[in-house]
């Protein structure tokens, strides 16, 4: 997905990239948000600070940094995806059930105009191109990409497709790159004549879906059902490579600070792939997110990224030889926060992250005071469980569920609260929690 540099050029990036095991993430916070209906695309405003959410019939709002609402669009059904035009204060919304496009103000959320898509079934994703000041619907039920001009709000013309659409990412230069999901393609368009320019098949990536682009390297990471991600010249369409992803990814990211991207899974995963040299990559982890957690959005400039999932129920399949039917259990509806843990010559996040409790952790016996206090009651002297705790769902500090965690996945789990367990935030400082981690890690 990307240009060769001059060789020269490239040659003093890969003495500047990092290590690839130097940065590790981590789950940082989850904020339950709650609410009713599915999700698809997330879009982070780095203008504004906010996360756009869409989620079936209206956009949520959302202060990543705690959780809280920051607003609604409502009346979007079958909202898919979010578009931001920073430049001419506007967003956009693609409303797959009604083929049409909600035009918002960014300051108010106000909706200032709905634009009817003709010839157009089934907006999916929607992005702006800052270039050719244009906006761009990928179509997915009449296989082709609606061009709109952002300023006046008027459909420009309809561009035929080679077949169903899905992620696209401009390149910043007047070319905008869209996956073609059934064909295993990748198409070019240019953006100011609204005219294909290219379609490549990507060799080796089966159902490709999300997209993103390193625009100044030239290259497109292209994420495949076949759980790899495809990584693409942008001027010759050659993929360079594949590298594994996890099961399930609907996302990609890259993020050009660290020159990290990213696969987010289905499966519960977040693929972490890092440019070791020129048209060189490896994988860095496959951090572990919730499941369902598909879809994603990047900051550039604290590097988290931000995922929602919620928990789902399975019920018996309607006939025999059909699915399980799916559903969102109500109220599980959940932001993740990831963020990197690591960077530079720092050891690997947990050993870091250690340390670090160590630093502040207080006296043992403040630590096991706190526990008998705060914890003893529910999750027992031994960590085993209390009788009392067990018959809430409480999980022994040994067990997998457990032990499997981080210490800053635990430290978030204790300050915000999690499942019948109360937030502790507020009510004890950092270096308590932390202290307290530290000693249920001698309970197992």
């Amino acid at each position: 997905m990307r240009t060769l540099l001059a060789l020269t050029a490239l040659s003093l990036l890969a003495l500047a990239l990092p290590a690839p095991s130097s940065t590790h993430y981590e789950l940082k916070q989850k904020f339950v948000l709650g609410g009713d209906g599915g999700w698809d695309y997330l879009t982070y405003d780095s203008a504004g600070k906010r996360l756009f959410i869409s989620r079936s019939t209206h956009v949520m709002v959302v202060n990543p940094a705690d959780g809280s609402s920051l607003g609604d669009i409502p009346n979007t059904p079958g909202v898919h995806g979010i578009a931001l035009a920073q430049d001419l204060g506007k967003g956009f919304t693609s409303n797959g059930r009604e083929n049409t496009v909600t035009v918002f103000d960014l300051k108010t959320l106000k909706e200032t105009a709905r634009i009817k898509l003709e010839g157009a079934e089934n907006p999916d994703a929607i992005m702006y191109d800052p270039t050719s000041k244009r906006v761009f619907t990928f179509n997915g039920r009449s296989h082709n990409a609606t061009a709109i001009d952002a300023k006046t709000d008027k459909v420009i013309s309809n561009i035929p497709l080679d077949g169903k659409p899905e992620f696209a990412v401009p390149d910043g230069k007047g070319t905008v790159f869209v996956n073609i999901e059934d064909k295993s393609e990748l198409t070019s368009i240019d953006a100011g004549k609204a005219t294909i320019l290219k379609t490549w098949p990507l060799t080796g990536c089966e159902e490709p879906s999300g997209l993103a682009m390193d625009q100044k390297g030239r290259r497109l990471f292209a994420g495949c059902g076949n759980k790899v991600m495809a990584i693409v010249n942008a001027d010759t369409g050659k993929v360079v490579t594949t590298v594994p992803i996890g099961q399930g990814v609907d996302a990609n990211g890259f993020d050009p600070g660290t020159r990290l991207a990213f696969a987010s899974n289905g499966e519960g995963t977040l693929t972490v792939v890092h440019e070791d040299a020129a048209d060189k990559y490896s994988v860095v982890e496959n951090a572990p997110t919730q499941r369902s957690a598909r879809t994603m959005a990047l900051d550039p400039t604290t590097h988290n990224v931000y995922l929602v999932a919620a928990e789902i129920e399975e019920a018996p399949p309607a006939k025999e030889g059909e699915r399980p039917r799916r559903s969102m259990k109500p109220g599980t509806f959940t932001l993740l926060v990831m963020a990197p843990s690591g960077t530079g010559a720092e050891k690997p996040a947990k050993k870091t992250e250690s340390k670090s409790n160590a630093a502040v952790s207080g006296s043992n016996k403040e630590a096991e005071s706190l526990y008998k206090s705060k914890c003893q009651g529910c999750h027992g002297a031994d960590g085993a469980g209390s009788t009392g705790g067990k018959s809430l769902g409480v999980k022994p500090f040994s067990s997998a569920e457990v032990s499997g965690q981080s210490d800053s996945q635990l430290i978030a789990s204790t300050a915000n609260g999690k499942g019948k367990m109360p937030a502790f935030k507020g009510k004890l400082s950092d270096d308590q929690i932390s202290s307290l981690i530290k000693y249920v890690r001698t309970l197992k």
